[in-house]
């Protein structure tokens, strides 16, 4: 299982902080969201997931824990098996654990998402909104959040973490 590279992540998460002014960050224009994202993803290699649609998340963690889970909408069979494993009956309900509103879940699909991995295994989710995708000083702010988890031992006790 590849891990972090600790020492980039590191140097890459300075660098990204010193371009921040006041919480907004000002990256070179030359750098792109895609450049920037396709970076913090090969350094931190599978601490850090990134997918295009949230909603997708918590079907790609099911198959990472080797739940066949072809049609997510069966009324019976793995999706039911993953999710009773975090003990929620639904989709909505498991993304409310990671601190994601019940209410928002109608619209997840048109966001973006990492799962990070922390030194201790346990991940979080950080939903990334449509609009911060299309340039890196939008996108920056989620990924040094995203880093900054990656690198950093965090409570086990904090409800919205978790392990797989």
């Amino acid at each position: 299982m590849a891990r972090i590279k600790r020492r980039l992540a590191s140097e890459v998460l300075d660098r990204l902080e010193g371009f921040t002014d006041g919480g907004a960050v000002h990256l070179p224009e030359r750098v792109g969201a895609k450049q920037l994202l396709d970076l913090v993803c090969e350094v931190c290699d599978e601490d850090l997931e990134f997918y295009d649609a949230a909603d997708q998340l918590v079907w790609g963690l099911a198959r990472r824990c080797g739940y066949p889970v072809s049609d997510p909408l069966e009324p019976k069979g793995h999706a039911k098996d993953f999710l009773a494993e975090f003990g929620v009956e639904n989709v909505p309900q498991w993304y409310a654990q990671r601190g994601i509103p019940e209410k928002a879940f109608p619209t997840l699909f048109t966001y973006s998402a990492f799962c990070a991995r922390d030194p201790k295994f346990l991940r979080c989710v950080i939903v990334i909104p449509p609009h911060a995708m299309d340039k890196a000083d939008t996108l920056a702010p989620y990924v040094i959040r995203a880093l900054r988890f990656c690198l950093a031992d965090h409570d086990p006790s904090d409800p919205t973490l978790f392990t797989i």
